[in-house]
Formats: structure tokens, C-alpha cells, sequence
């Protein structure tokens, strides 16, 4: 009888322990998988109302020597290396802060087959051209935070004219900012007008889209050559550009073509700022 009570007595510690360990070993919780990072689910706020910033074109950053105006020292000397560069008899008119507006060269038949030029040569004229500016840079008052852009080149027979525009966070400026250098059969400098602007300053954003600032452009009524009737034009364009003129703000406007007639929007409040009859008369 006592055998039998051991041998239940074992039985029953055995079947605990078996049951503890089952609980312990066989059901213990699984080691936590590694947390994955997830995306914010909440959606960006957009404030009514708020500007959309304009792209910001600068390839390095600027020195305080770039970002201001060249002094008359500096003026006074990068004249004095264009004279000795592209002659000395350089005829120059110059604004009223010092900058040059105008140089005028003579055609030089000394060099006539002497320079390997060509007028109908755009990548030459543009080389020229381009070496010019440089040259002339603080002549001429350009400025890191408003550089030129890459030239438009038109050959000809005895000429060639290049074409450059200034830029302001890589927008074009208008009516203002055209560099025209006219180089002559040899390559020679003829002529460069500048009306370059120093201290452009654009004080508006592009809040608006050119479709909202197309709904302000007012279309015309032409005299069709074919029927003799009205018809209304085509409205084109639609380029971001900085719009500035002397005596007033900079603003970043919208720019079209409606029937052979510049109108410019402001990119901010949508309202017409300029229209201009391009048409030839």
C-alpha cells in the first residue's frame, strides 16, 4: 500500500513539473520583431493663402564682393583692361553711378583673314562675345547675384550680334538687362550697348500659376486681312520672367502675347502691370 501511495506521489510531481514547463518553455512569447520606420501618416498643411516660392538658381554660394555693386575703382580699372585688350581708341559713354552703357569700336581691315573669324560663325561670335563681357564685367556694374545668362547669336554677311540677358535667381529681367555686343568681319568689337540694371530687387512671390494669371490677360479684336472682319488672337507665352524698371519695384510677373501685344501679370496678385504693342507697324 505505501509502494502504490509512492508511486502516485511520483506521478503527480512528475505531471506538475511537466505541466510547468509546458507553460514556461512551450508557451512563452515570441522575441519582438524589429521595428520598421514608418512614413508620418498625417498630410502636410497647406495655409491658405501662402506664397509658393520660386526656384533659386545659384550654382555656389556668393561673396560679399559678388553680391554688391563693383566699386568706381574696380569700374575704372576692368575699363582701363578692355581698352588694352580690344584698343585703345575704345570710344565709351558711361551712367551716372560710372558704369559703361556704350563702347564703340571701327572696323579693323588690318585684320581682315588674320583671326580665323567668321560671321556666320555662331559658335565663334559667342566665344568672342562671352570673353568680352568677361573682361568687361565690372565696367559694365554686372553683379554674381545678377549674372548674364547664355547668349542669342544672329550671323550675318559682315557682322554678327550676340545677345545677353540679365538674370535674377535664374528668371529672365525685362524690358531692362540686354548686353548686345556687334562684332565686326575680323571679330572686332564695333559695338556693345548695355542696359543693364544694378540692385535688382524683386519684392513679390509667385503665388500664382500662369493659368490663373492667363485669366487676367485681356484679348484683342483684329482686322482680319482675308475677310475683312474682326477676329480675336491667339494669347501665347506664359513665362515666369522679373519684370523691373527704374523708379520702381521688381515684381515676378507672367509673361504673354496676346495678338502682337506684350502683357505682363504679376505673379503675386494677378493683376496686368504692363502691355506693350509689339506689332510692327
Amino acid at each position: 500500500m505505501a509502494n502504490k501511495k509512492a508511486l502516485i506521489i511520483g506521478f503527480l510531481v512528475l505531471l506538475v513539473v511537466a505541466v510547468g514547463a509546458y507553460f514556461v518553455v512551450g508557451h512563452r512569447s515570441p522575441d519582438p520583431l524589429p521595428s520598421i520606420p514608418q512614413a508620418d501618416p498625417s498630410p502636410m498643411t497647406e495655409v491658405a493663402g501662402s506664397p509658393i516660392p520660386s526656384p533659386v538658381i545659384s550654382p555656389s554660394p556668393l561673396s560679399e564682393q559678388d553680391i554688391k555693386a563693383p566699386s568706381s575703382k574696380r569700374m575704372q580699372q576692368s575699363f582701363e583692361n578692355v581698352k588694352s585688350r580690344y584698343g585703345a581708341d575704345l570710344q565709351a559713354m558711361f551712367s551716372q553711378d560710372g558704369r559703361v552703357t556704350q563702347l564703340r569700336g571701327r572696323v579693323r581691315p588690318d585684320l581682315k583673314g588674320k583671326t580665323g573669324f567668321s560671321t556666320k560663325d555662331p559658335g565663334h561670335a559667342k566665344k568672342l562675345a562671352t570673353e568680352l563681357i568677361q573682361s568687361a564685367r565690372d565696367a559694365l556694374g554686372i553683379t554674381g547675384r545678377s549674372p548674364v545668362g547664355d547668349p542669342l547669336v544672329q550671323t550675318g554677311d559682315i557682322s554678327a550680334q550676340v545677345y545677353f540677358r540679365q538674370l535674377y535667381e535664374g528668371l529672365v529681367v525685362q524690358p531692362h538687362g540686354t548686353i548686345t555686343v556687334n562684332l565686326g568681319p575680323s571679330g572686332e568689337l564695333i559695338q556693345l550697348d548695355s542696359d543693364y540694371l544694378p540692385g535688382v530687387r524683386v519684392t513679390n512671390w509667385a503665388s500664382i500659376s500662369p493659368d490663373q494669371a492667363l485669366a487676367a490677360v485681356p484679348k484683342f479684336d483684329d482686322e482680319d486681312s482675308e475677310s475683312g472682319g474682326k477676329s480675336t488672337g491667339r494669347i501665347l507665352g506664359g513665362s515666369l520672367i522679373v519684370w523691373a524698371v527704374p523708379g520702381t519695384e521688381a515684381r515676378k510677373a507672367y509673361e504673354y502675347y496676346s495678338s502682337g501685344r506684350q502683357v505682363i501679370v504679376d505673379a503675386q496678385t494677378g493683376k496686368v502691370i504692363s502691355t506693350r504693342d509689339r506689332r510692327m507697324q
